[in-house]
């Protein structure tokens, strides 16, 4: 017996609206780690789905910063941590993942509840947005 085209486009929709009701995938990540290959996925991304949080300087970010990220130094970061968003994933950006490890650990520790997660790889950026990220040798 076979469904008819009703039923698939009814089923169809159900497993769509149970994918959006999840809301946003997980980032591969080790213990919130997010490696090139991954980073490099949130970079293609178009819609907005993760908000990449570049914890380096005002001037460092001035320079060049991932395309569409947001800029909060991690000297100031702690007492804007309510501007975090809780309905989609963050990633913490810096050159060498430095920063953005400790950026990770105050926010975990201080508000659990969000979905953050950190660039452990070393990264450059241009003006335009465009990123080099290879891998860390740990």
């Amino acid at each position: 017996m076979t469904a008819s085209p009703l039923k698939i486009a009814l089923a169809a929709a159900l497993l769509a609206l149970q994918a959006c009701a999840a809301g946003p995938p997980a980032l591969e990540s080790h213990n919130g780690a997010v490696g090139p290959a991954a980073f490099r996925r949130v970079l293609a991304e178009t819609s907005g789905t993760t908000l990449i949080v570049d914890v380096r300087s005002r001037g460092e970010h001035a320079e060049g910063a991932p395309h569409g990220s947001i800029n909060m130094p991690i000297k100031s970061l702690a007492e804007r941590l309510d501007a975090l968003p809780t309905d989609r994933p963050v990633v913490f950006y810096c050159d060498s993942g430095i920063r953005a490890r400790r950026a990770f650990d105050l926010t975990r520790a201080r508000r659990p509840q969000l979905k953050v997660y950190w660039l452990d790889a070393y990264s450059t950026c241009s003006p335009d947005g465009s990123c080099w990220v290879e891998p860390r040798t740990h």
